[in-house]
C-alpha cells in the first residue's frame, strides 16, 4: 500500500498522514546515518511543502483555478517596508489578514546579525 492510499475518506485518498510519515522516514534515516558513523542529524519537514508536493503531482483536484503566485500588484498591497536597515530598504509579505484596531508594527528596524548581546529584555 502507497503512503498516499494510507487512508481513505469518503471515497477519495486521504493524503493528511504523509508528512508524518516523511518525518518518520527521515528519523529512521538519520538513526541509521548514527548508527553507521556517528554524529547528531536534525530532520525537518513541512506540512506546507507536503500538501505541495500532493498537489503538483496531480493526486488532488480542485486547485485549477487557485493563483501560482502574487502579481506585482497584490504583492504591493501587503507589503511591508522596512526602511534604513542595515541591509539596505528591505520589503517582505506582511501579515494577508488585517485588523483596523490591531495593525501589526514593529519597534526597530531589522537590526544585523549579531548587534545585540544575548541577554533577557526585563519585563
Amino acid at each position: 500500500m502507497s503512503v498516499l492510499a494510507s487512508g481513505r475518506q469518503h471515497g477519495q485518498r486521504n493524503h493528511r498522514p504523509l508528512t508524518g510519515y516523511l518525518g518518520s522516514f527521515g528519523a529512521m534515516l538519520a538513526l541509521a546515518r548514527r548508527a553507521r558513523e556517528g554524529g547528531t542529524y536534525r530532520v525537518q519537514v513541512s506540512l506546507c511543502q507536503s500538501a505541495m508536493l500532493v498537489q503538483r503531482q496531480g493526486l488532488i483536484s480542485g486547485f485549477e483555478d487557485a493563483a501560482g503566485r502574487l502579481g506585482p500588484e497584490e504583492f504591493e498591497r501587503y507589503a511591508v517596508a522596512d526602511d534604513a536597515t542595515a541591509y539596505g530598504d528591505l520589503k517582505s509579505l506582511g501579515p494577508v489578514i488585517r485588523m483596523s484596531g490591531t495593525p501589526p508594527h514593529w519597534s526597530g528596524t531589522t537590526p544585523r546579525l549579531g548587534s545585540s548581546r544575548p541577554e533577557w529584555v526585563p519585563r
